[in-house]
Formats: structure tokens, sequence, C-alpha cells
């Protein structure tokens, strides 16, 4: 169990059983305990403490000698979470202390690679600006799912459009980065159609349901009857209301799905009554018949 989620509900009979465990250990200078802790007050709303508590998890975590976080405890309420510095950083947020947040941020991402850090460093940097590309691709490339969509959505856009959202010194980088690139890989916007659907398969492949729609959007707007089949076959898994999974994270984007869906059905119904459907048809039901995981596991080996 990660200590973020623990710390946002805290109020269950078995996190207020182990406080006193917690307690312990964070004046122990445990920085996994220090660290929760701070979280929990985060998310109590006591600010100053949690500052407090945080700041100290930064300064263990640099410490040259550390804190024995790596002895095995059996409380799962204590298991490693996120880093305090970018936890730190969001707090800062929440006081609309930007400068201090900026610092925080960089000092997670840059000492301590963390791709929470990166990515909401982004968020504070002009979209598709050239920082903002830099932090998303790090944060995306360190496996953060909301990082690699965003980048999705960004190769998505004709690059004409992204240069107009840009001032002057902006479009003159992200003109210069582009031109760059077009010198190693070829053509401009083939490619960057083609990064968008690397980066949205990367974040569905991660349970991302945004990324898993409008990847499978952009199936269906292919040519290929298979990747049609494949697209019918996804949409059916992300409706499928299987407790913790999509439906229960993004009911909104499954909402949509189960729209696009008896749409595409519809479309579909006389060819797949052909000849050259039936088969289709019997590989969508075998698919249909899959999990998510197990969905996403085929389409990870395709």
């Amino acid at each position: 169990m990660r200590a973020a989620l623990v710390a946002s509900d805290f109020e269950s009979p078995h996190a207020k059983s182990a406080f006193p465990r917690l307690l312990s250990l964070t004046q122990e200078n445990n920085i996994d305990a220090v660290s929760l802790l701070g979280q929990i007050y985060m998310k109590q709303n006591k600010p100053a403490e949690a500052q407090e508590l945080l700041s100290k998890a930064m300064t263990l975590k640099s410490s040259p000698i550390s804190s024995p976080t790596t002895i095995p405890s059996p409380d799962p309420t204590l298991s490693t979470g996120p880093n305090p510095s970018t936890t730190l950083g969001l707090l800062h947020l929440q006081q609309k202390d930007i400068e201090s947040a900026l610092e925080t941020f960089k000092t997670a991402a840059h000492t301590h690679d963390d791709p929470n850090a990166f990515y909401h460093l982004s968020t504070l940097e002009p979209r598709y600006s050239t920082r903002w590309i830099d932090y998303t691709l790090r944060a995306a490339s360190s496996g953060h799912r909301t990082a690699a969509y965003n980048l999705g959505i960004f190769y998505a856009l004709p690059l004409h459009e992204v240069l107009q959202r840009l001032d002057s010194s902006g479009r003159n980088e992200l003109a210069r980065f582009e031109k760059w690139w077009d010198g190693l890989l070829g053509q401009r916007e083939s490619r960057r159609k083609k990064w968008a659907l690397e980066w949205w398969y990367t974040a569905a492949m991660d349970g991302h349901a945004p990324a898993f729609l409008v990847y499978l959007k952009a199936l269906w707007e292919g040519e290929g009857r298979e990747e049609c089949v494949t697209a019918l076959a996804g949409l059916s898994v992300l409706v499928r209301d299987e407790g913790g999974g999509f439906a229960a994270q993004w009911p909104d984007v499954v909402e949509e799905a189960r729209r696009y869906l008896r749409a595409w059905e519809r479309e579909w119904e006389e060819w797949l009554e052909e000849d050259g459907g039936r088969k289709a048809r019997e590989k969508l039901e075998a698919l249909r018949g899959r999990s998510e995981l197990g969905f996403r596991a085929w389409l990870y080996n395709i």
C-alpha cells in the first residue's frame, strides 16, 4: 500500500491502530514515517505541522547517514511513499507559494530524479513551451502516465497550432528543436502522429483510461479493419464495470466510451455480417472476454 493512499484514508480502523507505531518511528527519524505523518497532517489541513515534518524528511533523505528505512516493517502503512520534496512542493502550491513550490519540485526532480516532481514542474510552465516539453518528457520517460498522455496530446497537434500558442521566443526555440529532430528522423508530421500513438499507448498500458480511449479512437480512425476490431474490443473492455478498474476511477471517460461503442457497433453491423466480417466478429468476441489487464497484456504483445 502506498503511503499517499494511507494518508488520504487515515480514518480507517487499521490506519488508526497503526498511528502509535507511526509516531514511534517518526521519533526514531524513520524517513518513511516522518514523510507519511507529514502527508497525514497535510490531508488534515495542518500545514505548519506538515511543512515541519516534510522538511525534516527532506533533510533526512539528503543526509549522508540515512535513517534505517530499509529495515522491513510488519506494518504495510509504512511502505515507501512519494518523495517528501514533491509532497512539500504540493503543500506550497496549496498555499499559493509558487516560488517555494518550484524550489522544492526542482530538488525532488534534479536531486532525486522523481517523475512526479518533473510532472508538477511541467504544470508550472507555459503549455507546449520547451521547458514544458523537457519536464513532461522526463516525467513520461520515468513512468508518469499522465505526462505520457499529455505528450500524446502535444504530438497529435499539428506543429503550426503548437507554435501559435507560444510567444516569439518560445516559437523560435521549439522550431529549432523540431528542426533538429527532423534532421535525424525525417518527416515531421508523420513522426508527430507516430509519437502521439506511442505515448498514448504507453499511458494506456499503465491503466490510464483517457489515454486508452484516445488511443482506441486513433485506431478506429485508421483504415485497417484489424485496428477497428482492436478498437471495438478495447472499448468493450473499457466500459465493463470491474470494481477498482476504469469505471471506478474515470466514470466520465467510461461513459464517453459507451457512447462511442454504441455508435461504432452500429456502423459495423452490416460489415460484420459479411464473409469477411465473420472472422472479425469471432476475434472481437474472444478479445471482449478478456479482463482489463488481460486485454492490455494482449495489446502489449501485438
